[in-house]
């Protein structure tokens, strides 16, 4: 970890042996969620001068949590499956208002998870000291789910269910059974739903059509509306994209046969799309503006 006014690494928050996942803080910014195998037993690892050399078969992925300040040694084992070694669960995260942490086990590249999720206020969970005991939502490899947000206890996912061109659906934890599942934004028939997130109290949905990108913005209804499709300049794909749930404003890089790169900035309450910065590969590189592919 690096601290950000001084740009000085801290001593004690080193985080080693994480392989296969992201980091997710939670709400308090007291301290992060990482998924970690044990250390190799191949190398020295007091000395760690041959690291990267290991050839140790990586098993049993935990979920760790971390407190800023503090060593590795010193983290919280929250999860754990010794039953299944070669499941991994480095993609699970804090939902976005910071009640719950959603768990998201693979054992495979196959694009097929199962859910689970932890309540991170209730009494037992609260300190983050020890094992957690999360609540199954998808417990049959049927098909992907990734997380996009969350409304109290509906939650929105991104799915390839019953839908290989994927949608977004609506699962309510208080009536999890699989009848009560609804569509929000449909399979489309023509386009393959590329990416999505939540932005604005909107869902932003990047679809793949006729070998480009098409960016649409829909609402949360059941089925969604259309508000918007965000107009792009030429053919091209989405290169990536940021956004937070309480903003209303999107960031995203195009790139296209002419263009090597722009930024653009995505007002969601006006739909307003503003280039900020563009790729020039020289000081006399043309503008990417009298340029059209066809």
């Amino acid at each position: 970890m690096r601290d950000a006014d001084t740009c000085q690494d801290l001593e004690n928050d080193v985080i080693s042996w994480v392989k296969f996942s992201g980091m997710s803080w939670t709400a308090d910014n007291k301290g992060f969620f990482y998924a970690a195998f044990d250390p190799p037993k191949s190398i020295n690892t007091d000395t760690m001068d041959k690291a990267g050399t290991e050839t140790d078969k990586l098993k049993n992925q935990k979920i760790f949590y971390h407190r800023l300040g503090t060593k590795q040694s010193d983290d919280a084992l929250i999860y754990k499956n010794e039953s299944e070694p070669d499941w991994v669960f480095g993609a699970s995260e804090v939902t976005n208002d910071g009640k719950y942490l959603i768990i998201k086990t693979r054992k495979s590249t196959e694009r097929i998870n199962l859910i689970a999720y932890v309540d991170l206020e209730a009494d037992a969970n609260k300190e983050l000291n020890g094992i957690v005991t999360p609540t199954v939502l998808v417990n049959e490899w049927i098909a992907e789910f990734n997380y996009l947000q969350n409304h109290g206890t509906e939650f929105f996912f991104k799915t390839n269910l019953d839908a290989p061109k994927s949608k977004v659906i609506k699962i309510d934890f208080a009536n999890p059974d699989r009848s009560n599942w609804a569509d929000v934004i449909e399979e489309n028939p023509k386009s393959v739903l590329d990416a999505a997130q939540c932005c604005n109290d909107k869902i932003v949905a990047a679809f793949v059509e006729n070998a480009s990108e098409k960016m649409r913005v829909f609402d949360f209804n059941t089925p969604s509306n259309l508000l918007k499709e965000i107009e792009f300049p030429d053919i091209g794909t989405i290169v990536g994209w940021s956004g937070k749930s309480d903003s209303n404003e999107l960031f995203y890089k195009f790139s296209s046969f002419s263009d090597p790169g722009s930024i653009y900035r995505v007002n969601l309450d006006t739909f307003e799309n503003e280039m900020i910065y563009t790729t020039k590969l020289s000081a006399t590189s043309p503008d990417v503006k009298n340029f059209v592919t066809d």
